[in-house]
């Protein structure tokens, strides 16, 4: 019987066609600088080790900065010098070690007694017992290169013997390895193992089939799913990345494969010097920094580009955490000292009065980022800025790297303000005062107050230099002004290759059995997915701060409305009226710290979404399908608000606070608008919260094609490399 695959073959495929039983997934190995020859292979060098060792300077100072005073230190044990750095200044260490118990056991059995030292005449084939385990046996080709004849002192034993002395961690657990877990202990004390595996536990899961959000999935993902669905057993093929196998040795495997009936998954490595390299700067504000790391998982799942991240030092742990994806490299600029209006210390506009003031200030980031550019290798093919770094296009333009610029706002805010630029249409309305409306010139059915119009609009100008901008939005939702600006805009086009978020392999969001840790606010959400509770998600922003009064009354609108809620208030140390978080208890969550937002809107028990509307906030809720309650704050929020009430029909608004007198919306208008989205409002889902949640639920739909093989936005990201990205020197 054929074993055929239930979908067209992977596009990459082995030296004379992949059998269509099979997926080739060419991953990209980040270690690489060029392809290997064909007969050789790569091992660790001692001599990039010893290298590394130039660091501890700077290891011993961040040490001895750190506050909190680092307590422990977990270091690799290639990297032995570590220990005595940590050690000088008083910080215990234990060394993690990437291989088994049972290999550290064998080889210390091994350098002690050399028992395949009789065997060195007799061949590879022969075998041998190794002492104290005479049920091991082994032949010289089993033993590590360097000790299957340690009698030399070549580099890799004088290595091997630095790494030795210190207490490891160990990725493995007792009912594994447990004999050679106590062989260790009994003969290194005060040296033990500390076995804290399988560690890939410890990562929330990602769905592997199924999953209702329909994030974007890799090709080799969706062919398992499928394979899953068609009852079919897959052979998974994977030789590591750092062992090069020569050609002919993959054309015997690609054979051994094809003849052996099995349907099979195979993951061949392909190095990053084939790859066009795409620099990604985002701007230093959280709201600014998710999507461009979306933009970086999306090139790399897909195999498009090596990737380099631009960030600063205060702001690098926050895209590490948020990247978590090691074959993204991440390069930190450092953040000049004494900048007007930036407080020392202080690199991220969160939580800073002056928006302008920061803006300006950061431009003192461009020698460094051109000395970066300058360097890099491969060299940087195409450079994607922040709209809000505009000195950042004339950078790379002086260094001949083409860019393009990110805007963290809607296609429809980006024309609106384009058009009010050009011709002004609220100028009549100033003397009528906030209230009064007009009509947008080429878009008479869009209606405006001067509260609405954004006030800044320099970003515009990193457009000038650049070719074009990427938004992270979709045909689907908004090709209408996405086709007017091309029209408009000629050599600097829209990209549309959004929803970003859906570039994330989304995790099990409740019932995970794998019991890795989840935040508490994640339990809460799984606890009212079990009691079948509608969740009213409540989130405001982090850049512009809503004042007491505000909140007090957004607290009191909650606990009047009779509905289970999810807050997220900033700042943590907000006021939201005394006794209010235990009268809320079991029906409301007030959370003080910073979420995963795309998680919540994904889970499964959320059904509402009160947003300030930024755009992230917006684009969130249509991939994942949940209706919106917009409360704009400024900037375009108000712009954003208005396409998802009037144009996309996905959401309700609650009222301006001009509206309610004082300048604060009332708790009584958030309570009816809570219970409206909800549907708890007598109309259900013949009322308006009915309609947009219906409106959402056919957006998402669309998003996830969008993103999908072959989609809108999967093509437009393909054809952005294709006319915009310098591919990359094979000689570099």
């Amino acid at each position: 019987m054929a074993r055929s695959s239930p979908t067209s073959p992977s596009s990459r495929s082995w030296p004379g066609g992949t059998p269509s039983r099979s997926s080739t997934s060419l991953t990209s190995s980040a270690a690489a600088a060029s392809p290997p020859s064909p007969s050789s292979r790569t091992t660790i060098s001692p001599a990039f080790v010893e290298a590394m060792s130039a660091l501890r300077p700077r290891l011993e100072a961040s040490l001895a900065a750190a506050r909190p005073r680092v307590g422990l230190l977990v270091a690799d044990a290639l990297l032995y010098w570590a220990h005595d750095a940590a050690a000088g200044l008083g910080v215990p260490t234990v060394a993690f070690y990437a291989t088994s118990m049972f290999a550290h056991v064998i080889r210390d059995v091994i350098l002690r007694d050399n028992p395949a030292a009789a065997l060195v005449a007799g061949g590879a084939g022969a075998t041998f017992a190794v002492p104290e385990f005479p049920h091991v046996r082994l032949t010289l080709t089993d033993i590590p290169v360097p000790f299957n004849d340690p009698s030399p002192a070549g580099p890799l034993i004088e290595m091997d013997a630095k790494m030795a002395n210190a207490i490891a961690d160990v990725n493995t657990f007792h009912a594994m390895e447990a004999h050679y877990i106590e062989h260790w202990d009994c003969h290194h004390v005060g040296h033990r193992a500390w076995p804290v595996g399988p560690l890939c536990l410890a990562r929330q899961p990602c769905r592997a089939a199924g999953d209702s959000a329909a994030a974007i999935k890799p090709s080799w993902m969706r062919w398992l799913d499928e394979m899953a669905a068609a009852g079919r057993a897959v052979l998974y093929v994977a030789l590591g990345t750092l062992n090069a196998e020569p050609h002919a040795q993959l054309r015997e495997l690609a054979g051994g494969l094809e003849a052996s009936g099995v349907d099979f998954l195979c993951r061949a490595v392909r190095h990053d010097a084939q790859l066009p390299h795409v620099a990604i700067f985002p701007f230093m504000a959280r709201g600014h920094t998710v999507p461009p790391i979306h933009l970086a998982h999306l090139l790399r799942h897909r195999g498009l580009a090596a990737v380099t991240l631009f960030t600063t030092p205060a702001n690098a742990p926050f895209v590490r955490r948020v990247l978590d994806d090691d074959a993204v490299a991440v390069a930190e600029l450092p953040f000049p000292d004494h900048l007007p209006g930036v407080p020392p210390g202080v690199e991220c506009l969160d939580g800073l009065s002056s928006f302008p003031a920061f803006v300006e200030a950061v431009s003192a980031l461009r020698p460094r980022l051109e000395a970066c550019l300058a360097a890099a290798r491969p060299r940087v093919g195409l450079l994607v800025a922040d709209a809000l770094l505009y000195w950042a296009h004339d950078a790379a333009a002086a260094l001949g790297v083409p860019t393009v610029a990110f805007y963290a706002t809607s296609m429809f805010a980006h024309v609106i303000r384009d058009v009010i630029l050009r011709d002004n249409p609220a100028a009549a309305l100033v003397a009528g005062g906030a209230g009064s409306t007009f009509a947008v010139p080429e878009f008479p059915h869009v209606r405006l107050t001067l509260a609405d119009i954004p006030m800044d609009a320099k970003m515009a100008n990193a457009i000038a230099g650049s070719h074009g901008l990427i938004v992270n939005t979709f045909d689907a939702m908004e090709g209408h002004y996405i086709e007017h600006w091309d029209r408009h805009h000629v050599g600097h086009r829209a990209w549309p290759v959004g929803p970003l978020c859906l570039a994330r392999q989304p995790c099990h969001v409740a019932g995970d059995g794998a019991g890795a840790v989840k935040p508490s606010w994640l339990q809460w959400l799984d606890e009212k997915a079990a009691a079948g509770r509608a969740v009213l998600y409540v989130a405001l922003g982090t850049l512009i701060a809503v004042q007491e009064a505000q909140l007090r009354e957004l607290a009191g609108g909650l606990e009047a409305s009779g509905v289970d809620f999810l807050w997220v208030v900033r700042p943590s140390d907000a006021d939201v009226g005394a006794g209010f978080e235990e009268r809320v208890e079991g029906r409301g969550l007030v959370v003080r710290e910073w979420v995963d937002q795309w998680r919540i809107l994904r889970h499964g028990c959320v059904k509402g979404f009160l947003s300030h509307c930024g755009w992230n906030a917006v684009v969130e809720g249509v991939a994942a399908g949940v209706p919106l309650a917009t409360w704009p704050m400024g900037v375009e929020q108000p712009l954003h608000a208005t396409l998802a009430v009037d144009e996309l029909r996905i959401g309700v608004r609650v009222p301006a606070a001009a509206t309610t007198g004082h300048g604060v919306v009332s708790g009584e208008e958030i309570a009816r608008v809570a219970r409206e989205l909800m549907g708890m409002d007598g109309e259900g889902e013949n009322g308006a919260g009915g309609e947009a949640a219906r409106n959402a639920a056919a957006l998402a739909a669309k998003a996830r094609e969008a993103v999908a093989e072959g989609g809108s936005s999967w093509k437009t990201l393909e054809e952005m490399l294709a006319v915009v990205c310098l591919p990359t020197d094979p000689s570099e």
